[in-house]
């Protein structure tokens, strides 16, 4: 049985945090990632924002990273470079990310829709815990053998309010 995280600690992306970042994209490679994603992930990490959060173990270690960007002129977000240490697949980290994202997106009026760009190897999580639903399919769209899946979900006010029964019950569960 995996073990979980007794306290997770959400901040806000620092400069600091960008060699963490890219250690935990390169740790998804090649299964979650493809090896030319890397410099772009650098460059994002350049100026990702102030919608771009690391979370860190107990120990304070960087255990993984995720964000959003407003589409502009548009009732679109999108949700950027979320990923784990494979080390903690399973354990709540994602889930974490994704809700707490979600959740900021829920109280911005404008935005009415989220959308993502994944592979075919996390979209049965995106489903799960966001509601996400398959929008296409670009067949090897990253690599070979790695799909390019464009899911989206709605946020309504019935949909926000599950987000944030479910961030409640995380933050209940974590000291």
């Amino acid at each position: 049985m995996l073990k979980r995280i007794k306290q997770m600690h959400l901040r806000p992306y620092a400069p600091a945090d960008k060699g963490a970042c890219l250690a935990l994209l390169d740790g998804n490679m090649p299964v979650f990632f493809a090896p030319h994603e890397r410099d772009e992930f650098d460059t994002f990490l350049n100026d990702p924002g102030d919608r771009y959060w690391v979370v860190e173990d107990d120990a304070g270690v960087i255990v993984g990273c995720s964000g959003y960007w407003i589409v502009t002129g548009t009732p679109v977000a999108t949700i950027t470079w979320t990923m784990v240490a494979r080390s903690w697949h399973r354990r709540g980290v994602g889930r974490r990310l994704l809700l707490t994202c979600l959740d900021h997106l829920c109280r911005v009026p404008a935005v009415q829709a989220v959308r993502l760009e994944t592979s075919q190897h996390v979209t049965g999580f995106y489903e799960q815990v966001g509601d996400f639903y398959v929008q296409g399919i670009i067949e090897n769209g990253y690599a070979p053998g790695l799909h390019k899946i464009e899911m989206r979900t709605v946020l309504s006010s019935e949909r926000c309010a599950a987000i944030a029964r479910q961030l409640a019950t995380l933050n209940e569960a974590r000291p």
